[in-house]
């Protein structure tokens, strides 16, 4: 892996994640508890309807034979994701109607379509291996986000701020995107997206229910929390998911997008990356444990700090989580291991028995204790023991075997 292509997408990400969490406390305190944990689920769900709407054809991107097919790929995932668009919005539209969603969430099926164009583009950059475009992206998408929340929510508060300055930050991020993208993009379906999609068609068959189900039992417990305990403790979870989490999405997943290219490279000419793959999760391990028992140690003393007294049980959460959290990190940069090597099954069916798992450790923790602790505990010792299990299929993917 090269170390600049590292310290270019890891630099601009730090910066993309310093901003949001320098405005995190504004954001909490002007919106409380309550309107907080509102926003949280609007987040989550953002992040989750986005990752797959355009089916997971941007992970095709990648992995695409040559330039032509990158662009016609990216091109494909756009017009999946106006046609989730529409439905989403038909459906968002009749369950406030119905007063099942109360207004805000109008705004959703806005913050999806941006969210995941994003992520389309991002791949289509670095399939190019333009590591800085894509990390002044990151800054462009945080920085106006992180502005508009400021002035909107803290300021003015006015609460739909907070949702504003996510769309908002997305449309300037897609912008610069297209701007300097190598290929005009465009928006219309021809007959060679037609073909592309076919050639494709692996991963809307296999990703694509994997993701899904990837994102429904890792966010299960906040919507859990939400359902069962009331928004404050889905917003208590949440933000030990964000605090604890950066890491992951700062070091680890742009160790990933390198390792991704450098991996791919060695299997098409070895039939094997073992090597970049030991390596790459040591150090991820490394780095994770000494970071989060530092976090452990400090954790309420920093939320009381960062966010203040009546914040103080997300610190709780987080070192419930610690477990998990160490583990997600050390595994993040090598998630992209079945794509590569083609084996998206396996990686449906460790989806599969994550989901079970979950909802099986969370049925039995609400049975049985019925509180928020055990919820938490429970979301640990589950999503703990999945990414256990992943570590061992992808170890044998990447030994070729």
């Amino acid at each position: 892996m090269k170390l600049r292509n590292i310290i270019s997408l890891t630099g601009g990400t730090v910066v993309a994640q310093i901003l949001p969490f320098v405005v995190l406390p504004f954001l909490t305190l002007g919106l409380g508890q309550e309107s907080f944990g509102r926003f949280s689920l609007f987040f989550v769900s953002t992040m989750m309807l986005g990752s797959i709407s355009s089916l997971r054809y941007e992970y095709a991107i990648n992995a695409s034979k040559n330039k032509q097919e990158s662009w016609l790929l990216t091109v494909l995932t756009i017009d999946l994701n106006l046609i989730f668009f529409v439905v989403l919005g038909l459906i968002v539209t009749t369950l406030i109607y119905f007063e099942v969603l109360s207004p805000e969430w109008l705004l959703l099926p806005f913050s999806v379509l941006l969210f995941s164009i994003n992520q389309g583009l991002q791949s289509y950059v670095n399939y190019h291996s333009m590591f800085k475009h894509m990390a002044i992206a990151r800054i462009i998408n945080s920085g106006i986000c992180s502005i508009l929340q400021l002035v909107i929510v803290y300021f003015l508060s006015i609460d739909i701020g907070a949702y504003l300055g996510m769309i908002i930050g997305f449309v300037f991020a897609n912008i610069y995107i297209c701007i300097i993208a190598p290929k005009k993009i465009s928006l219309f379906l021809n007959k060679k997206v037609l073909f592309i999609q076919k050639k494709y068609s692996e991963y809307p068959k296999y990703i694509f229910p994997g993701t899904a189900i990837n994102y429904f039992s890792s966010n299960m417990p906040i919507y859990f929390l939400s359902i069962f305990y009331g928004n404050v403790y889905a917003g208590y979870y949440s933000l030990a998911i964000r605090i604890a989490g950066a890491p992951t999405v700062i070091i680890g997943r742009s160790i990933g997008e390198v390792f991704r290219v450098t991996a791919l490279k060695d299997y098409l000419e070895k039939g094997s990356f073992r090597e970049v793959f030991l390596k790459t999760i040591s150090y991820s391990f490394i780095i994770g444990l000494v970071g989060f028992v530092f976090l452990f140690l400090f954790s309420d003393l920093l939320i009381s700090l960062y966010l203040g007294a009546e914040w103080l049980n997300v610190s709780s959460y987080i070192k419930i989580l610690l477990p998990m959290f160490i583990l997600q990190f050390s595994l993040a940069p090598i998630t992209y291991t079945m794509m590569i090597t083609g084996a998206q099954h396996k990686d449906f069916v460790w989806q599969v028995f994550r989901l079970l798992l979950v909802s099986m450790s969370l049925l039995a923790a609400y049975l049985i204790y019925d509180n928020d602790i055990s919820i938490t505990i429970a979301s640990m010792i589950s999503l703990s023991a999945s990414f256990l299990v992943y570590y061992l299929i992808a170890y044998n993917e990447a030994s070729g075997k």
